[in-house]
């Protein structure tokens, strides 16, 4: 076997110059890939944070929506969507907003000064702030192109809608009121029902108004026609209250009248109620009456002719008068001294004089008395 010979310095130098260049070049591979790995892996392990969400899409197209915490993505197929948004700001010049990660919670987006026109044609500039909260990302993410663009341009067309509606007057002092009109009509224009936005995934949840400047002039104009508005409607709430006051009386005045005329009624009903019970007390003395003559041995004539003579003594004591009609054939039988007592006399004097006291007609006569 042959024995190799020993290196010289040059060749052996040589030698660890070549060795050390070979592990350079391996060193050189290694990081390569090591850098090649951290790249392709890099990002598969997400971290979503607390009170946020995000969009995975794979190849392109929406996978799914991720909540809070850890999460693992499939490499080369599977990225997070980033969001790319912009509104007008208070100053009036463009906020671009980039976002990963998406906040579940309420968030505020002011507003430039949004110049409108109320119902009585007054410029009215309003100032305000926009809370919203996102409630169906997917649906914000590909139902929209930029949905805070849109809020913001749905925000100011509702706004110069609601003022339009209303006068100088009923914006003073009712900002709560018109934002949440406002808010009302976003959410219309978003087509959200109830909380939920089916079409765009976000929801209008205030319309704060921060200010509403006025005309001065026009401000000043409808302030005095609201202070005589005030005053016609004092004096007709006054005219109201004395009219209701007229008005209750009158109805006093009626249920009073009503009562004495219930009271009348009632006392003209007891008194007929009196006069049936004299009536009926006057038929049954009449009747005990004639039993007692009839046992006597009076024929029913007689008694008729006693009965008669008695009527037409109290008709002659209630009406006063010495002139009584009594029936023609009755004065025939009747003797002198029945005239006179009929007459209220003491049955005195010649039955001459009380004829002459006698005057008849066809069917009945009148015995007339003299003082």
């Amino acid at each position: 076997m042959r024995k190799s010979e020993p290196l010289s310095a040059p060749q052996h130098q040589e030698q660890s110059m070549a060795s050390i260049a070979h592990l350079f070049v391996y060193l050189a591979f290694f990081l390569v890939g090591v850098v090649f790995l951290l790249k392709v892996f890099s990002g598969r392990v997400i971290l979503v944070p607390a009170r946020k969400v995000a969009v995975v899409e794979r190849l392109g197209q929406f996978s799914r929506v991720i909540k809070p915490g850890w999460h693992l993505m499939s490499p080369l197929v599977e990225s997070i969507r980033t969001f790319r948004w912009s509104y007008t700001g208070q100053d009036g010049k463009p906020v671009n907003v980039v976002e990963y990660f998406v906040s579940t919670e309420t968030n505020t987006m002011d507003v430039p000064p949004i110049e409108c026109i109320s119902r009585d044609n007054a410029m009215v500039t309003i100032d305000g702030r926009v809370s919203y909260k996102i409630v169906n990302l997917e649906q914000a993410a590909y139902n929209t192109d930029d949905i805070l663009n849109l809020l913001y341009t749905y925000a100011v067309q509702a706004t110069k809608q609601i003022v339009s509606q209303n006068s100088m007057q009923s914006l003073l002092g009712h900002d709560v009121t018109i934002g949440q009109s406002i808010a009302a009509a976003v959410n219309a224009r978003l087509g959200v029902s109830g909380s939920d936005a089916k079409p765009r995934g976000i929801v209008c949840e205030d319309f704060a108004i921060q200010s509403i400047d006025f005309d001065e002039e026009v401000l000043k104009k409808n302030q005095e026609i609201g202070a005589q508005t005030r005053q016609h409607e004092l004096t007709r709430q006054r005219a109201a209250a004395e009219h209701e006051t007229v008005m209750e009386q009158l109805e006093m005045a009626r249920a009073k009248a009503a009562a004495e005329q219930s009271a009348a009624y009632k006392a003209k009903q007891a008194e007929l109620e009196l006069q049936k019970l004299e009536a009926i007390a006057e038929s049954e003395r009449r009747a005990a009456a004639w039993r007692v003559m009839l046992g006597a041995g009076f024929s029913v004539d007689q008694i008729i002719r006693l009965e008669n003579v008695n009527s037409i003594r109290q008709v002659n004591a209630k009406c006063k008068t010495r002139l009584v009609v009594v029936p023609h054939d009755f004065i025939d039988k009747m003797s002198p001294t029945a005239i006179a007592g009929l007459l209220g006399g003491d049955g005195g004097g010649s039955s001459g004089g009380a004829k002459q006291r006698i005057a008849t007609h066809d069917s009945a006569a009148a015995v007339a008395g003299s003082d």
